[in-house]
């Protein structure tokens, strides 16, 4: 079983292999609240696409509707009819499904980041020092690659995947019996 890093000795053998774990994990707990942000952002994205793809539909039925009943209200017909032309063109300007397969695929590689880290913290970094620099190295040019996308995760969003991570959803039914609880 790994050793609880946090009461290893920082300054004698196990020093090097406690900075690298305490590195590893800060990194984990940034890949989670990121991956849980861009969780959050996936599914505000799908609600707003839905709106974007049903909304014309309805709108032209709408419009159908309108006129069919009453056809002297050609006026609200037409401006419906616009409308139900004009919503696809914002879909397709704000490249919607785009950042639908972008957000998705950033937030399937955050979360298996966070896991590397996690895993790099507890179960490598206790027992084999030379192994976890090399590792840590190769998952920062990793984690680097996926901040290189430049996607900026929306305020509220972020703010939201704050709470969610703060109110203990993430937390592992496994580690509510250890004495000392993993940070991440």
């Amino acid at each position: 079983m790994a050793e609880d890093i946090r009461d290893m000795d920082t300054k004698g053998v196990g020093g090097r292999s406690l900075t690298i774990a305490e590195e590893a994990l800060r990194q984990s707990e940034s890949a989670l609240f990121t991956s849980t942000a861009l969780y959050i952002w996936l599914r505000d994205a799908r609600n707003w696409n839905r709106l974007f793809v049903i909304g014309p539909v309805v709108l032209g039925a709408v419009t159908g509707i309108i006129y069919a009943i009453d056809p002297s209200q050609i006026l609200w017909a037409a401006l419906l009819a616009v409308l139900t032309g004009l919503i696809p063109a914002l879909r397709d300007a704000l490249r919607l499904d785009i950042h639908l397969d972008q957000i998705k695929s950033l937030a399937t590689e955050y979360k298996g980041l966070q896991d590397a880290f996690r895993q790099l913290a507890y179960i490598t970094a206790p027992h084999d020092s030379d192994s976890a620099e090399k590792q840590l190295h190769f998952l920062m040019d990793q984690l680097n690659r996926a901040r290189a996308h430049g996607i900026t995760i929306p305020e509220r969003v972020f703010r939201k995947a704050q709470e969610k991570v703060a109110r203990g959803d993430y937390d592992f039914q496994v580690d509510t019996h250890r004495k000392v609880k993993p940070r991440v």
